[in-house]
């Protein structure tokens, strides 16, 4: 028996030029063998990142034109009991977890009081972060510098191929989060404390600050930490772990640009020792 590969038929000319940028993407790789298989000269590992950078200009295309469609362009909206109206509409960049788009976009203002700053309704529908990250872009980034510095996180995020913030992108989407987190900090730990659930078997709470486990004052140092060791040696001594972002206590041989006193009482203590 024998098999014959078919070439698939192109796609005709009035239809590759028609419909949007998305789709005509989408048509001239389905179209172009040079970009659907691999050259003879060319290395699986080069193909393969060459594809991989093809259908992730597709995919940005597509966020381009989702975001697009959430913007609100009118003389005026109606938000929170007050009419802005429209100040200017242009073009902004935003991060996605594809990379970089483009996106027009339109501004409001109430025009009564000068100091209002402008609203923008496709961040605010869509969940826009820090006016430029997108949600699930946030959240990989937001996980990443949890883990490692921001100049290890760039150097990650450039090698896997999709967007690639630089260093000092990534050092501030943390602080941004922060802002946000401490304007209404009881509410999120409320929140977050009841999601958590203490698994059925769990007889010990182990707490640490920046990796590192705080200490008692019952004594015992030595033997707490030959039975810590012992318990994370064992493969069923961890039930959970649950991983909760804090601000760093500021030093106190530091001077704070404009932050409040650190309510934590480690700090307290800490400063009416020096």
């Amino acid at each position: 028996m024998t098999q014959t590969a078919t070439k698939p038929a192109p796609f005709p000319r009035h239809q590759r030029e028609a419909g949007p940028k998305s789709l005509r993407l989408i048509r001239r790789i389905l179209d172009d063998a040079g970009v659907r298989r691999r050259g003879p000269k060319e290395t699986f590992e080069a193909f393969e990142a060459r594809l991989h950078q093809s259908l992730q200009e597709v995919e940005r295309e597509l966020l381009a034109e989702d975001l697009g469609r959430a913007d609100v362009d009118a003389e005026a909206i109606f938000v929170h009991g007050s009419t802005l109206r429209r100040v200017v509409r242009s073009e902004q960049t935003y991060m996605t977890a594809a990379g970089p788009v483009s996106v027009m976009r339109t501004l409001y203002k109430d025009r009564s009081d000068p100091a209002e700053r402008s609203v923008v309704p496709m961040d605010l529908k869509v969940g826009i972060v820090g006016g430029f990250w997108t949600p699930h872009a946030a959240s990989q980034a937001a996980w990443v510098v949890a883990q490692m510095t921001p100049k290890t996180g760039e150097d990650l995020f450039r090698r896997m191929g999709n967007m690639a913030p630089s260093k000092s992108t990534l050092d501030r989407l943390p602080k941004e989060l922060a802002e946000r987190v401490n304007d209404d900090r009881a509410s999120f730990e409320a929140e977050l404390r009841d999601a958590m659930i203490v698994p059925e078997h769990a007889t010990t709470v182990m707490v640490s600050l920046d990796g590192v486990l705080a200490p008692m004052n019952d004594g015992g140092a030595v033997e707490k930490k030959a039975k810590t060791a012992a318990r994370a040696r064992s493969p069923r001594a961890r039930l959970a772990t649950a991983r909760w972002a804090a601000r760093r206590c500021p030093s106190t041989t530091k001077t704070a640009i404009a932050s409040p006193p650190c309510e934590w009482p480690a700090c307290r203590s800490r400063t009416r020792q020096a």
